[in-house]
């Protein structure tokens, strides 16, 4: 009986090496880890562009008013002489005042003249939150050279405290405007610092609140001049 042979396998260097698609692999690893590595970066850029992408730096969140977005504001409260305005954000996600909802007003009829469009105060509390949520102070000012007295910090009349939805209070005190008239001093009550802001969105807010508190400002009428009579 002849004896039976068994070819021994090539030597390892003599082996044919991976191959994809009928041409050679050039990677050390194989084709199917090199697949699901780029699969984790293909993932991870997309949630990436997604989410991180939006993400201040924060250098640049340093130099905001608010350290988070608007969306995150969950109660604002404008503390002012009169009386305070609150605000809060609703269940669908709105900002709405604090107290009873208001009563509807009816709709006019179809032959009704159509009357300015207003918007209510918690639609334009809305929209300053946005606005201070991308508000950037302009300097913050050396705290050994400055007097609180003289910029209306040491007694404020006016106070601004954010609740964000996660994370603590924040209150802001706001003073008198700078010689320019184009900023207001406020001081960071947690932080214990006073920066300069911008005073256009912070008027905008206060104008809300003292609508909230005290109701619309009233137009003066203007008087009509008596008709001159013409000598005949």
């Amino acid at each position: 009986m002849p004896r039976q042979r068994r070819d021994a396998p090539p030597p390892r260097r003599e082996r044919a090496g991976r191959t994809v698609l009928g041409l050679p692999w050039p990677l050390p690893i194989s084709p199917v880890a090199t697949s699901l590595l780029l699969a984790l970066a293909i993932v991870g850029g997309l949630a990436w562009w997604f989410e991180g992408r939006f993400e201040t730096p924060p250098a640049e969140a340093a130099k905001q008013l608010l350290p988070y977005k608007a969306d995150e504001v969950q109660a604002m409260e404008v503390r002012l002489p009169e009386g305070t305005a609150a605000f809060s954000r609703g269940p669908d996600g709105k900002m709405t005042l604090g107290g009873p909802p208001p009563t509807p007003t009816p709709p006019p009829p179809p032959d009704a003249t159509p009357g300015p469009v207003t918007f209510s105060p918690a639609s334009r509390a809305e929209s300053v939150v946005g606005q201070l949520a991308t508000l950037r102070i302009d300097r913050t000012l050396p705290e050994a050279s400055i007097k609180l007295s003289e910029l209306g910090l040491e007694n404020p009349k006016t106070r601004l405290v954010v609740r964000p939805k996660t994370g603590n209070e924040l209150t802001f005190a706001i003073g008198e405007l700078n010689p320019e008239k184009t900023s207001y001093y406020v001081r960071r009550e947690e932080r214990k610092d006073t920066v300069l802001v911008s005073r256009y969105a912070l008027d905008d807010l206060l104008t809300v609140a003292r609508e909230v508190v005290i109701g619309p400002a009233t137009p003066t009428p203007v008087p009509t001049p008596f008709p001159t009579s013409t000598p005949r």
